[in-house]
């Protein structure tokens, strides 16, 4: 968990049966449409300020650069997770919605009508003061039940080349503001004395002064190895008792060269959307404070990982879950199966471990990003999932084995819940049974799994929750 690119790589892949004898992609070979609904095929314009606004968001989010107001949101190549991005900027635009309201309206017109209809009396309200304990979370329970050696030693880290000009001075008051609107920043966490238990707290202030360090390279042989030095050391240092969890490392190269940005988290901090989120405030806090135009606000408050946690404890203690009880005990089942190996008993270390790599052309890429999911009616992960059903029947000889999944658990359950603008780390961890249909052809295998999925109740978030905050004498705890 210790990316330092500069920048994006990912590598995906599509299904052999797409591509014809010369590695392009065979369109006649993708499937029709099912009856699920068509994307508009004809622009329409938008004909509100809501709706102006929210096309401009969508494109901007999704990197398109003429959107309809009867565009889908998921045919543009949207997912739940860009969904979210898309509630946040939509609230910093003063339009009151949640992540549900994009899943029901899916359209800008839809979407319109919905924000339209909202009141902003029922925004929910972030704490002005985060500080004190914190309660127990799922993913953070899961995290140090299944990593006893080194808890310390997990963390992500954002590397960038700034543009040339950007200065310490303003870095310096942007991350004291991050650090005053996320709380979950200022988290450390305790080790119960005689006890495997951890607790977290979020500690009333933080200096930037504790978070930035300022580093010269320009008197270094090599740029890149001094920052690579550095970077090491911070991710090698944190204290989950001491803090700070968050650091920030600006290095300045010389004259004509940009500077260094990095910034590193421990995982127990942030996840994958707070990093979106975290990058949009840091952006804004610092164009305000190069302005000098006044306070430095990154955005609204929304609610607080406390807020979240204590209404989630009190969902599972109510039985606001037990109904899915059922749904869990059937996926367990299907991991109690074991892989086979080909050393059964073998210690199983990294030292052991070997890999392959695989990259797709720019071509087969925009294939599965954008003409699979299209012509499927589905989302990439149905696809990609669907092709791994298929190898694991292969390999196990099983039509089913069972897998665990990540979904970002920023679910709508609560009404006075708003986490879209909120850091801090919510993955839900849950096991899904990918099962192989006996039909051949990739329209069967995408659609048995595609139905599963739309099976798991609250995108996996009950099962952490039930697993990790039931009584203890609960037989939950046994998921």
């Amino acid at each position: 968990h210790v990316p330092q690119t500069l920048g994006p790589n990912s590598t995906t892949g599509v299904p052999a049966s797409t591509a014809n004898a010369s590695g392009k992609t065979d369109r006649r070979a993708l499937p029709a449409p099912d009856d699920e609904g068509d994307r508009a095929t004809t622009y329409v314009a938008p004909r509100t300020d809501t709706e102006r606004a929210l096309c401009q968001i969508w494109s901007e989010v999704l990197g398109v650069e003429h959107v309809g107001v009867h565009d889908s949101f998921f045919a543009l190549g949207g997912d739940s997770i860009l969904s979210i991005q898309v509630v946040s900027r939509a609230r910093q635009a003063g339009l009151h919605m949640y992540t549900r309201d994009v899943f029901v309206g899916q359209t800008v017109a839809g979407l319109a009508a919905e924000a339209d209809a909202a009141e902003a009396a029922d925004t929910p309200a972030g704490e002005e003061s985060e500080a004190g304990p914190l309660p127990p979370v799922p993913v953070a329970e899961w995290f140090f039940a299944t990593h006893p050696k080194a808890p310390a030693h997990f963390d992500m880290t954002m590397s960038f080349a700034l543009a040339p000009g950007a200065g310490p001075a303003a870095l310096r008051t942007a991350v004291g503001a991050l650090l005053d609107r996320h709380g979950m920043l200022r988290a450390v966490y305790a080790q119960e004395a005689g006890q495997d238990r951890w607790t977290g707290r979020i500690l009333p202030e933080l200096s930037p002064d504790a978070v930035l360090t300022v580093h010269d390279l320009t008197a270094a042989p090599d740029h890149e190895a001094a920052w690579n030095t550095l970077l090491t050391e911070v991710q090698s240092g944190f204290r989950l008792d001491k803090g700070p969890l968050f650091r920030v490392l600006y290095g300045e190269r010389g004259a004509g060269q940009a500077p260094w940005l990095s910034l590193v988290a421990h995982h127990l901090v942030i996840d994958g959307v707070s990093w979106r989120i975290l990058l949009d405030d840091l952006e804004a806090a610092y164009a305000q404070a190069a302005s000098g135009a006044g306070p430095v606000t990154p955005r609204e408050r929304t609610s607080s990982v406390r807020q979240w946690a204590e209404l989630l404890a009190r969902h599972v203690a109510e039985g606001g879950f037990d109904d899915q009880l059922d749904h869990w005990r059937e996926a367990g089942e299907a991991a109690a199966a074991p892989l086979p190996v080909d050393h059964p008993g073998a210690p199983n270390t990294g030292a052991e471990l070997t890999g392959t790599a695989t990259t797709l052309s720019a071509e087969h890429t925009h294939a599965l990003l954008n003409l699979a999911p299209g012509h499927y009616r589905t989302q990439i992960n149905d696809i990609l999932l669907a092709a791994l059903a298929r190898v694991l029947a292969d390999w196990t000889g099983r039509p089913r084995t069972a897998v665990a999944l990540e979904s970002h658990g920023r679910e709508d359950l609560f009404d006075t819940v708003d986490l879209s603008g909120t850091v801090g780390w919510f993955t839900a961890i849950h096991p899904v049974a990918l099962e192989a249909p006996a039909a051949p052809g990739w329209p069967a295998a995408i659609r048995a799994v595609k139905r599963h999925l739309r099976t798991v109740p609250d995108h996996g978030v009950g099962y952490g929750a039930l697993r990790h905050l039931s009584a203890p004498d609960s037989p939950a705890r046994t998921l």
